[in-house]
Order: structure tokens, then sequence, then C-alpha cells
């Protein structure tokens, strides 16, 4: 493909040998961008199946690790992105000062972690540990809790911990909803008691939280676990 290094070909196979890697950096394979802006570390974190020993090679050999493709992505924000991404992958990028800078569409790393369907806790855990602040808000207007929120998969353990870590569930978005209108918001009929909510219709706002509202969830269990949490942190907190 136009603009792949010899270098971008070999990080991008599923299991490509770390010592592959490594002769190419010692021959004068430069850690330049190609397709896409994407940089050997951008495929080299896109790739689930890649050896973790390969991220660190890459960085001592000149790779900039906050270096952004041309949707503003840095390595950070891919390897997140992946659903089954080696949590020893993230880690490796954060301890080497992968920043939680902002893409294209003011998201961070924590925003896409966060809307991840079955995302490994560990990563939420160790993007907040290191640094990545929790109500940052993209060009919606939303914070990672939104995202949280409006996962394909709602999981009451990665908002209990975006809770924990000072995500705020009253945060208001640019089309007026909170985190927690957006989790109770879908396609099947669910009741919860709205009364002495903080966030209940903030004023000037759209009025869209009801009794009665729907969701696109499939695990309805950890969706009543996630609302329960949500809910009974903004009364604690009110």
């Amino acid at each position: 493909m136009q603009g792949r290094t010899a270098l971008h070909v070999a990080v991008d196979q599923g299991d490509v040998n770390p010592n592959v890697v490594n002769i190419l950096l010692e021959n004068g394979c430069k850690n330049e961008k190609g397709y896409r802006g994407d940089t050997p570390l951008h495929l080299a974190c896109r790739n689930h199946r890649i050896n973790p020993e390969i991220i660190p090679t890459l960085l001592k050999n000149n790779c900039k690790p906050n270096e952004k493709n041309n949707e503003g992505r840095t390595a950070l924000h891919v390897a997140v992105d992946q659903d089954n991404v080696d949590p020893n992958v993230v880690k490796i990028l954060l301890e080497n000062g992968c920043k939680n800078e902002k893409d294209i569409k003011g998201r961070t790393a924590l925003h896409i972690a966060a809307g991840v369907p079955n995302v490994n806790p560990n990563i939420i855990q160790d993007l907040l540990e290191y640094g990545c602040f929790p109500n940052v808000k993209d060009e919606k207007g939303q914070t990672a809790l939104h995202a949280a929120a409006t996962s394909k998969y709602v999981n009451a353990i990665i908002i209990k911990t975006l809770l924990k870590h000072g995500c705020k569930p009253d945060e208001i978005d640019s089309q007026g909803n909170t985190p927690y209108m957006n989790l109770i918001a879908g396609d099947y009929e669910y009741n919860i008691d709205a009364e002495g909510i903080s966030n209940e219709n903030p004023e000037g706002r759209k009025k869209n939280l009801s009794l009665h509202l729907c969701s696109d969830l499939f695990d309805k269990p950890m969706f009543d676990n996630a609302v329960w949490v949500i809910s009974n942190y903004m009364k604690i907190t009110e």
C-alpha cells in the first residue's frame, strides 16, 4: 500500500517476531508516517496480536509517543479503541509519556476507552491514574461518563470507576443531556424513580427525562446495575 515502509508492514502482521522489528530498525528503517498518517507505533497498537515487547522497542527508536495521524489520534487513542487490546500495551504507552491528547473530534483516550464494549476495567483505571482528566468534554460536550453510559454494553464497573475518580454524573452535553439521562434512554421500557435526583431537567435544557424511557442495551442485568450505581451516587452527592 502506498506510503508504507517495511516497518509499517511488519508491525501490522498479527504475530510478528520482535527480532524482525529490531533488524529493520538496526538497518535504517525509520518511524515515518504512512497511509492515513499512521506511524509504525499506531499500527502496532492497532494490532491486537502484537507482542507488547515491540512497543518499547519502537519508542526507544525515535517513534514519538504523541504523534498524531490524520484523525488527530495518537497511539494511545488507537490502542484503547481495540476490543481486546492487551492492557500491558496501554500501560507501556502511559509509562513512556503518551498523553491524554484530543483527536479531531475532541475525544481523549479516556472518552474512547469508556465507550468500547467489554473494555478491560484495568485500562480505565490506568488512564485515570496516569492523569487523564475525567471531565474533559469532546466537541459534543460529552465526557467519558457520557461515553460509558451510551456504550453498546453498559458496564457498571466502568461507570463506578469513573464516578470514583471524579466524573460528574450531572454534566450536561451540547444536547442538554447528562450521562444519567443517556443511560436510561433507549428501546425498552424501564421504570426508575427520578424524584430528588440532582440533574432532573436542568433549567433551560431539553426536558427528556421521564419515568418510562427505553434502551438498546443487550445486557439488562448489567444495565440495571449501572442505573442503580449512577442514580444512587447522584442521590448521595446532592
